[in-house]
């Protein structure tokens, strides 16, 4: 659970540097405040400032406000339908998304193996699954 925040962390000074090249703080509270100026902007990034407040509320109380097993789940999906959706990186693959989380983000073993496993399901058009977290 603490790493799954580590995550959330880290994906969220991602976001800050993606937006804003200039962006330098590394606080908790720092890029909570960046991220909310950007969601003004950036409809999806809402749904980050949501994952990134349950991070804080664990990291103060030990526990996180929705069901850990939800959390996670929602989490990965809205991060691969950023991936598969080129909305923060360019538009990737089943192959690239696992070399690029092997790669780059090795702090998420767990989108790992949950792309894995949804290979498995790519009949059923998991791009159309994954895109409600952008529009909502």
């Amino acid at each position: 659970m603490k790493e799954c925040s580590k995550g959330i962390f880290k994906l969220g000074f991602y976001f800050c540097i993606y937006f804003d090249p200039k962006f330098r703080s590394n606080t908790i509270m720092g890029i909570g405040r960046k991220l909310q100026q950007l969601s003004a902007n950036r409809k999806f990034i809402k749904k980050m400032v949501g994952f990134y407040e349950e991070a804080i509320i664990f990291r103060i109380t030990d526990q996180y406000k929705t069901e850990f097993k939800e959390l996670r789940s929602d989490l990965s999906t809205y991060i691969f339908s950023l991936l598969d959706q080129g909305v923060l990186h360019k538009k990737m693959d089943y192959k690239e998304i696992i070399s690029y989380l092997a790669d780059i983000f090795s702090g998420f073993p767990y989108l790992i193996q949950a792309i894995k496993k949804t290979r498995s399901v790519q009949t059923l058009k998991i791009s159309r699954l994954l895109s409600k977290f952008l529009e909502d």
